[in-house]
């Protein structure tokens, strides 16, 4: 009698046995098939010349994916100024790109390049032939400074046609009307400012109003 009893417990742990391996191996093919569905298969971008940047996010699972992993495609690309991305679940991603918007232009050991609103230089897909050009400096953070500063003046950057600097590190604005702004090297935000008011007055276009003087305009026809 006890030897049955055993045989039947053996039995009863085999079939348990069995059926933990069946279900073990049955799980593991459901976690794997999840994590399958969840694989990124497609991916949307708005703008095609840079698709194949991000073909490493293929196979990514979308629940892993990182703002990081778009960054570092988006900081080869000085150009680009923003992204959004979008999940659409399971395996699907949306990329929004924006391009900044270029305001001027500077050769560099006679390569062209763009200054974007972004501050960042960068080559252009094209010459764009009506914008600004930057000359006699190509220090990326002296030039975005001062390009701040004459964008919180409110002087429009279509309304200039070249940007001098000297070694005395002071500029020259020279806009389109024939009108040039001579700039100190100090305080050179003030003194745009009080260029922009002159600049509204009709009787000053042409001219060239010479700011480098403290506390004196000086307007001359040449």
């Amino acid at each position: 009698m006890m030897h049955l009893l055993t045989d039947k417990k053996k039995k009863i742990i085999f079939y348990l046995f069995i059926f933990l391996f069946l279900s073990t191996i049955f799980n593991f093919k459901i976690v794997k098939s999840i994590k399958n569905l969840f694989k990124i298969k497609n991916i949307e971008i708005n703008n095609e010349f840079y698709f194949e940047e991000f073909d490493n996010l293929f196979e990514k699972n979308i629940f892993n994916l990182k703002k990081d992993d778009i960054l570092n495609t988006i900081f080869k690309f000085p150009i680009l100024e923003s992204f959004k991305v979008n999940k659409i679940y399971p395996n699907k991603i949306s990329i929004i790109l924006k391009e900044t918007k270029p305001i001027a232009k500077i050769y560099i050991n006679n390569d062209l390049f763009y200054i974007g609103e972004n501050k960042n230089f960068f080559k252009g897909k094209k010459n764009i032939e009506k914008i600004l050009v930057v000359t006699g400096i190509t220090d990326q953070k002296t030039i975005t400074l001062f390009l701040e500063d004459i964008k919180k003046s409110n002087i429009n950057y279509n309304s200039i046609e070249k940007i001098i600097y000297f070694p005395s590190k002071r500029w020259d604005i020279v806009l389109k009307d024939k009108t040039i702004l001579k700039l100190p090297s100090v305080n050179t935000h003030e003194k745009i400012n009080i260029a922009k008011v002159l600049l509204d007055k009709k009787e000053i276009r042409g001219k060239v109003i010479d700011l480098r003087i403290n506390n004196k305009v000086i307007l001359t026809n040449e």
